[in-house]
C-alpha cells in the first residue's frame, strides 16, 4: 500500500457523479415519505369525499315515499311483477336528482302536530287524499290494503312513520338537547372537582367529627345469635327465690295458727282444772319478768281503785290537731299490722349455708405457742410457707405433714439456724426462770459469763481456722481459684512435716 502524498495542491477541482446524486436524493425522499406514512397514515384515504351525508333527510321527498310505498306493495302482493324488466322504480327521483340544487335555507320539516293542525283547518282527510294522489287508479288494490284496518301493527307503524315523516328531527331540538346535555355534564364535572378538592383539603380530619355517635344497646336486626342464657338463669333464680319465700311464708302462717290452737287448748284445760273461768293467761305464756311483777305488786288494783276527783276534759277545736291525731292513728295501725306480720327470731329457721365446713386435725407444725408468737414472719414462712399452711389437703396428707413436723421439732440445731430472733428471748427466759426459782445474782452473773466465754471461744475457733488457711478465708481462696479443703490439707501436711523434723532434732 503506497504512502499518501501530502503535497497535493488544494486548487484541483472535485468531480461529482450526477446520476448517483439524483438516485440518492430520490431514495431519501421515498424513505422520508414512507416514515411519514407510517407515522400519520395515508392522507388520500382520510380525505372526505365530495358526497355529503343526508343527516336531516332533506332528500326524502314525497316522490321518494310514493315510489317506496309502490315498491313495498308490489313486493307484498304481486311478486310476479317484480320479474318484469320494464317495471322500474325511483325513476323520477333519478331524473330530478340531477336537476336538484342544494338550497341555502332548509325548510322546516313537517311534524305530526303540524300535520294534524292542517287537517283540522282544512276539514278533510289529508291521509286519504294523499293516498289517492300518490297511488294511481291502477293500484286500487294497494290503496285498499293501506287503508284497511286489518293490516298488522308493524304495517300500521310503517305507514304512519312514512306518511307523517317522523324520521325528521329539528336542528333546534338537537341544539337544545346538546346544550342541556353539555350543561349537565359540565355541572357534573364541576361537582366532581369540588368533591375532590374537599376530600383533599380535609383528608386529615376524621369523618363525622362534629357528630356524637351513638349506638343502640340492643340491635334487633342483627344476624348474630343472641345469648339469653344469663338472663334466663337470673329469671330462674328469681323464681326459685320467690317460691322459697312464699313457701316459707305459708309455713310460718301454719305454725302461728297451730301455736294459737295449742295455747287455746292449754288455757281451756287450765280453766277446767282450776275451775276459774277468769284465769289470767299472762302468767302461763311468756318469760317471767321480776321487775314487772314487782310493779304490779306496788301499782296493782288497790292503787288504781283509789277514788280521785274527775275533771272535765278539754277538747281542742283546731282541725290541725284532729288531722295529726288521725295520722297518728293510721301510723299506729300500720305498726300494728307490721308487728302482726313480724315473725319471732326463734321461729325463723337459719339461712342455708352454701359452704360446707369439715373437721381437720390439729397441727402446730412442730412449734410451741411461744415460738409462734415471738418469731418473725419471715422466719415462720421459712419454716412452713403460708401457701402450704392454708391449702386444701386430704386427711392422709395432713397426717403425713404432722408426722414430718413432729420429727423436725426435735432438730434444735435447725431451729436455732432458722429462728435467729429467738436466741436473745431464750437467754432472757433462762435468766427470768433463775430469778423466779430464787437463785442468787452471782449464779446469774456466772451464767452470763459462761455464755460470753462460749461466744469468745467460738470467735477464737474462727480466727484459728482463718490462720490455718494462711490468713485467708474460704471466699478469698475461691476468688484466687483454690479449693479451700485441698489448700487446708496441704497446709496441715506441711505443719506435720515441720513438727516431725523438730522432734528429730530434739532427739539428736
Amino acid at each position: 500500500m503506497g504512502k499518501l502524498d501530502l503535497d497535493i495542491s488544494d486548487e484541483e477541482d472535485l468531480n461529482i457523479n450526477e446520476s448517483y446524486a439524483n438516485n440518492y436524493n430520490q431514495w431519501r425522499e421515498k424513505e422520508e415519505l414512507q416514515k411519514l406514512k407510517d407515522r400519520y397514515g395515508n392522507p388520500s384515504e382520510n380525505e372526505t369525499s365530495s358526497e355529503t351525508e343526508d343527516d336531516c333527510a332533506t332528500q326524502l321527498t314525497p316522490q321518494v315515499d310514493e315510489e317506496w310505498m309502490r315498491l313495498y306493495a308490489t313486493a307484498k302482493f304481486s311478486t310476479a311483477e317484480l320479474y318484469n324488466k320494464d317495471l322500474k322504480f325511483f325513476e323520477k327521483q333519478k331524473s330530478e336528482g340531477n336537476e336538484h340544487k342544494p338550497t341555502k335555507k332548509r325548510e322546516k320539516p313537517l311534524l305530526f302536530k303540524d300535520y294534524e293542525r292542517r287537517r283540522i283547518l282544512k276539514g278533510e282527510e289529508p291521509q286519504d287524499a294523499y293516498m289517492t294522489e300518490i297511488v294511481p287508479g291502477s293500484y286500487e288494490s294497494l290503496r285498499d290494503y293501506w287503508q284497511s284496518e286489518k293490516i298488522s301493527e308493524n304495517d300500521k307503524f310503517l305507514r304512519d312513520y312514512l306518511l307523517n315523516r317522523k324520521y325528521l328531527v329539528d336542528e333546534d331540538d338537537n341544539d337544545t338537547e346538546y346544550k342541556l346535555n353539555s350543561s349537565d355534564s359540565d355541572s357534573a364535572e364541576e361537582d366532581k372537582q369540588d368533591e375532590f378538592e374537599k376530600n383533599y383539603n380535609f383528608r386529615f380530619e376524621e369523618p363525622d367529627g362534629c357528630q356524637i355517635k351513638s349506638y343502640p344497646r340492643k340491635i334487633t336486626d342483627s344476624v348474630r345469635p343472641v345469648d339469653h342464657r344469663r338472663s334466663e338463669a337470673r329469671l330462674k333464680a328469681k323464681e326459685r327465690k320467690e317460691t322459697r319465700e312464699n313457701k316459707k311464708r305459708e309455713e310460718l302462717k301454719r305454725l302461728r295458727s297451730l301455736q294459737r290452737k295449742e295455747e287455746a287448748a292449754k288455757v281451756s284445760k287450765l280453766r277446767s282444772l282450776s275451775g276459774n273461768q277468769n284465769f289470767d293467761t299472762s302468767h302461763v305464756f311468756g318469760d317471767f319478768d321480776p321487775e314487772e311483777h314487782d310493779q304490779q305488786e306496788i301499782f296493782g288494783d288497790n292503787f288504781y281503785n283509789i277514788p280521785f276527783k274527775e275533771k272535765k276534759p278539754k277538747f281542742s277545736s283546731s282541725e290541725d290537731e284532729a288531722l295529726e291525731n288521725l295520722q297518728s292513728k293510721r301510723a299506729l295501725r300500720r305498726e300494728a299490722v307490721k308487728t302482726r306480720m313480724m315473725v319471732p327470731e326463734d321461729i325463723i329457721p337459719p339461712p342455708p349455708n352454701r359452704f360446707s365446713y369439715r373437721n381437720v386435725s390439729e397441727c402446730d407444725f412442730g412449734l410451741s405457742l411461744e415460738e409462734i408468737l415471738n418469731a418473725d414472719y419471715k422466719e415462720l414462712n421459712q419454716w412452713v410457707s403460708l401457701k402450704k399452711m392454708v391449702q386444701y389437703r386430704t386427711d392422709e396428707e395432713e397426717y403425713n405433714d404432722k408426722k414430718m413436723y413432729e420429727k423436725r421439732r426435735k432438730k434444735h440445731k435447725l431451729k436455732r439456724h432458722i429462728f435467729k430472733s429467738l436466741k436473745g428471748i431464750e437467754q432472757n427466759q433462762e435468766v427470768d426462770d433463775a430469778v423466779g426459782n430464787g437463785q442468787h445474782d452471782s449464779t446469774i452473773d456466772a451464767s452470763l459469763v459462761k455464755n460470753e466465754s462460749n461466744n469468745a471461744e467460738k470467735n477464737m475457733k474462727t480466727k484459728r481456722k482463718i490462720s490455718n488457711n494462711g490468713g485467708l478465708n474460704d471466699d478469698r481462696l475461691f476468688a484466687y481459684g483454690f479449693d479451700p479443703k485441698k489448700f487446708r490439707h496441704i497446709q496441715n501436711a506441711k505443719k506435720r512435716k515441720k513438727s516431725y523434723h523438730g522432734r528429730e532434732v530434739d532427739t539428736n
